[in-house]
């Protein structure tokens, strides 16, 4: 299930790159401001002011960090639009991660059958 849901976010991630970058970009900065304004929010309603506090002082960072980068955040839309015209065009590029996966589970057999053989052979020394 999980593996399917990775693949699928993976597949559309790659489209929404391809297509849409700065819409990925821009959204992301918006749903990160909007969950800090809602903890803010929530931590006036329940009083809990240092929550409030610091929520509104890292939201005013962001903001700023946001204002001063600007320029930089454009380069980095256009950087992530050739990026996903790479992924599109070479679909093998999503191999790579099952062939780590597969040498780390290939390295992990190998010390674990080690220290098993070693653990059930040294009563007999």
């Amino acid at each position: 299930g999980m593996i399917c849901a990775g693949i699928f976010l993976s597949v559309v991630y790659m489209f929404l790159t391809k297509t849409c970058p700065g819409v990925l970009v821009y959204g992301s900065m918006i749903i990160t401001a909007l969950v800090m304004i809602a903890a803010i929010v929530l931590a006036i309603v329940y009083q809990i002011w240092p929550l409030a506090i610091g929520a509104g002082i890292f939201l005013l960072i962001y903001a700023i960090i946001i204002c001063c980068f600007w320029s930089s955040i454009k380069t980095g839309i256009v950087l992530l639009k050739v990026a996903g015209n790479f992924l599109a065009e070479r679909c093998s590029v999503y191999l790579i991660p099952w062939y780590v996966v597969l040498m780390a589970a290939l390295f992990i057999v190998f010390w674990v059958s080690s220290l098993v053989f070693i653990q059930f052979n040294a009563y007999e020394i």
